[in-house]
């Protein structure tokens, strides 16, 4: 019940935002907090109050205005003093011992009422922070009230391990939100699909399948986001498995499929919202997009074309979005290539930044599809051209 508060509570979720280290300890709301102990130095300890809600939300303005305190040590000895070490009597309205729960025991109770009381949790506890913290200054000024230490999730209240304070803080939870409960799937997990997959894990998607039953090989690491380990390199995972372990650090539902998408499987896709194509085999390609037209569910594919002359390279980046409902095989056929053409980028030559701004042209149409990000031209299909630094588009009112 406390994680439902928090996250419907918007006094509580400012406290995450900012930086501020929070915990539920026996139905008691805490707050990490610095203080200078009776020997002059600088501990942290916490602030505990009781919380009171009305359903998933906390109840404001408060009703009680105290707080106990809790020490470094758990001691009742151990209270928050001035400067010069003295104890901060009074700010004390308890001064002894007393037994939060869960073997928590408070060294003191602090009372401090303003005129018009506290209209919210966030103003209470960072008000008593407050005032531990200006003895704490006149010791070390550099000290903060913030750790920003990462809130893990339980159960279903999050797809991520732990609380997306960036949403929260940027105030876009509104254009967050329309992704919620999307079910995606990302056929080719080569240089671009893996920077799809490494963008779609920071949204709320709601599940995120993997194709490719391809391996993991040295290139491939080359090509993807972050820095693999050799040591996982030496396991010689799939794609899909290396991927799943390294985004499902942030990510609850990235689900491994190690295959390839044909017609015989074809039929996985139509759970889905929203499919991304990141694969170079044309054939394969037109299979996937008949299926998927068929099936209206709208799509990105990708592609890229690289050549080299001497020893420069130059080519293009497209990403091509078909809608549900709104686009035709007959369209396809005449706008994309499903040819295998002799190209270098096939040989998965280093071009990850290519691979980069491809994946988020096709995020950014995705997004577009869902009113994340505007989209007054209606878009279709980009390109943009390595030589000359050109981004050209077309809206779905020319692509007829």
């Amino acid at each position: 019940m406390s994680r439902q508060l928090l996250s419907r509570s918007d006094d509580l979720r400012r406290l995450v935002d900012e930086g501020y280290e929070v915990q539920f300890v026996s139905n008691m709301l805490t707050l990490s907090v610095p203080y200078v102990t009776t020997d002059g130095h600088i501990a942290r300890g916490r602030l505990a109050t009781t919380l009171e809600s009305a359903g998933d939300r906390t109840t404001n303005p408060v009703g009680d205005h105290t707080v106990f305190f809790v020490g470094a040590t758990g001691t009742p000895g151990d209270v928050p003093c001035d400067s010069e070490a003295q104890p901060l009597t009074a700010l004390m309205h308890q001064p002894s011992a007393v037994e939060l729960g869960s073997e928590v025991v408070a060294s003191c109770g602090f009372s401090h009422k303003p005129p018009a009381g506290y209209p919210d949790y966030y103003e209470k506890l960072t008000t008593y922070a407050s005032i531990l913290l200006t003895e704490v200054h006149r010791v070390d000024p550099d000290v903060r009230v913030e750790t920003f230490a990462p809130m893990a999730t339980e159960g279903d209240e999050s797809v991520h391990q732990y609380f997306d304070s960036a949403t929260s803080r940027a105030r876009i939870g509104a254009a967050a939100d329309k992704i919620r409960g999307q079910r995606v799937a990302i056929i080719g997990l080569g240089g671009t699909g893996s920077y799809i997959l490494d963008a779609v894990i920071k949204t709320h998607a709601a599940e995120i399948h993997l194709f490719d039953a391809d391996d993991f090989h040295p290139h491939n690491a080359f090509r993807a986001p972050g820095a693999t380990p050799l040591e996982q390199l030496l396991e010689a995972p799939t794609k899909v498995a290396h991927h799943h372990r390294v985004t499902s650090a942030l990510h609850k539902h990235v689900i491994p499929h190690p295959e390839n998408v044909t017609e015989d499987n074809a039929g996985l896709l139509e759970e889905m919202d929203f499919v991304f194509i990141a694969i170079d085999s044309g054939p394969s390609k037109r299979v996937i997009i008949d299926h998927l037209i068929r099936s209206g569910i709208s799509f990105v594919d990708t592609g890229m074309g690289i050549d080299q002359v001497g020893s420069a390279l130059g080519g293009l980046v497209r990403t091509t979005r078909i809608n549900a409902g709104a686009d035709t095989m007959e369209w396809v056929d005449a706008n994309l290539s499903f040819t295998d053409d002799d190209n270098i980028y096939d040989q998965n030559i280093q071009v990850v930044e290519l691979n980069m701004l491809n994946a988020a042209h096709a995020v950014i149409s995705w997004k577009k599809t869902l009113g994340f990000y505007r989209d007054y031209e209606n878009e279709i299909t980009s390109t943009y051209t390595l030589d000359g630094n050109r981004l050209m588009n077309e809206a779905r009112t020319d692509a007829k």
